[in-house]
């Protein structure tokens, strides 16, 4: 616990002693380096200033291991594939793996939300659940839900701060759109703003957030002037929204109104590249391991993870001089040493007006997407009879199912979801009033 204070503090007094340069991410065009603008980007003053002086210190600041005297990598993955890599490994028991469970109901129809912890077969595995989730009521008629899901030695604490103040940052965006009507390319700006600020006041607070954050994704329900109903989706990271509506003949349909943001995605991968960060996975294979392109890895047939995000090696001093820090998402909160190598805090904005025919959204962490599909889930929900909270819980059970059944170790991530109906109805499929209070459970103990 020393030598982590003090290094922390060596850090800090590293980036307020050196000079701060704002830094903007690029990509390469032909020959040309085009610097992108913050308000296209995101990769500027968007950013934490103050860590704008880690390249000048990098070379002089030895990141040594917080949790063992032999020292370990800070990837997670790795350390839980590959004993070697982590001179000791452990499983830590929870202190309490009591869900989290949001329900209520509005004038258009019920919701639910149900967050579990999973549990990490490694040092680097916390104590409570990384995943928050958030549901309340913003502006006069619009609601707020949101699933942020935490990374890295202290994600839960990333995660519980963007849930605690996510309703301040996005009701001046409620109150605008229920004044009046509101362009897509202005909600989006207004979106990317409120996520901005949240990063930028996650990296002032006392908990680390250079090597944590997290990612998130927020769902926006809300009554224009006119009575029309929007749906207003803002995405950063890996979590997902999926609506199911009734298609042709009635058929169970789905429709994803966010899209992953991982490193291999092409665009994403370009950007990253340009910033000069590299996108790979790692081999296992060698000792120590050692980055691979995905190209390689594809045609190697190695497929030892995701893609990751990684500093060219040697950027940092021993061990961190290969495989660091392996972020496997290309934008996120926090995680403000990757501000340099273009991982953004800018969200990606999806709007839609909510028609008779749409059923209900699904909003959930990577910990469902990881092991089951939009389709999968969407069936999932339906049998649940029109009870959110039913829905809630049967998405976790089969989620939490196939992480046993799919898992090479001790490892489940955590696992959260908001069932969202949105039409209201008298009753029930299971003879439940709107306004009555769905029967609890013991989900996740």
């Amino acid at each position: 616990m020393l030598h982590r204070i003090t290094m922390r503090r060596i850090l800090r007094s590293i980036l307020f002693c050196v000079l701060s340069a704002c830094h903007c991410g690029a990509f390469i065009q032909g020959s040309r380096c085009i610097l992108l603008a913050e308000s296209l980007a995101g990769c500027s003053t968007t950013r934490n200033p103050r860590n704008a002086a880690l390249r000048a210190g990098r070379r002089r600041l030895s990141m040594k291991a917080e949790t063992d005297d032999d020292g370990e990598w800070l990837n997670a993955g790795l350390l839980r594939r590959k004993g070697r890599s982590a001179p000791v490994q452990r499983v830590i028991e929870p202190i309490s793996d009591v869900p989290s469970v949001s329900i209520g109901e509005r004038d258009w129809g019920r919701f639910a939300g149900v967050s579990v912890m999973g549990y990490k077969g490694t040092t680097v595995a916390r104590t409570s659940n990384q995943d928050s989730i958030l549901a309340g009521e913003i502006g006069e008629r619009s609601s707020l839900f949101a699933v942020f899901d935490g990374h890295g030695d202290a994600g839960h604490d990333v995660s519980r701060y963007l849930a605690k103040h996510a309703s301040e940052a996005f009701t001046p965006i409620a109150r605008a759109m229920e004044a009046a009507a509101v362009s897509e390319d202005d909600l989006s700006k207004m979106m990317a703003a409120a996520m901005s600020q949240l990063h930028k006041d996650v990296c002032q607070q006392p908990f680390d957030s250079l090597l944590s954050g997290s990612t998130g994704i927020v769902v926006m329900v809300t009554e224009r002037a006119g009575g029309e109903r929007q749906l207003v989706v803002g995405n950063v990271g890996d979590c997902r929204c999926v609506l199911a509506w009734r298609g042709f003949g009635g058929k169970l349909t789905t429709s994803q109104l966010s899209v992953d943001q991982t490193p291999d995605r092409p665009d994403e991968q370009k950007r990253i590249e340009g910033c000069g960060g590299v996108v790979g996975m790692i081999d296992l294979l060698p000792d120590p391991p050692r980055v691979i392109s995905m190209e390689e890895a594809s045609a190697r047939g190695v497929n030892d993870g995701p893609a990751r995000v990684f500093f060219k090696e040697n950027e940092w001093e021993p061990p961190h001089d290969t495989c660091f820090p392996g972020l496997a998402m290309s934008r996120s909160l926090g995680d403000s040493i990757l501000d340099e190598l273009g991982v953004l805090p800018t969200p990606e904005v999806t709007v839609r007006d909510i028609k008779a025919k749409d059923l209900f959204v699904v909003m959930a962490s990577d910990g469902v997407w990881q092991v089951m599909s939009n389709e999968e889930v969407a069936r999932t929900v339906e049998g649940a009879a029109g009870q959110a909270r039913r829905a809630c819980e049967a998405i976790y059970a089969e989620a939490a199912t196939r992480w046993e059944q799919e898992a090479t170790g001790p490892y489940r991530d955590d696992i959260s979801s908001f069932v969202i109906f949105l039409q209201r109805q008298d009753a029930d499929a299971a003879g439940t009033p709107q306004g009555a209070a769905e029967p609890a459970s013991d989900v996740g103990r």
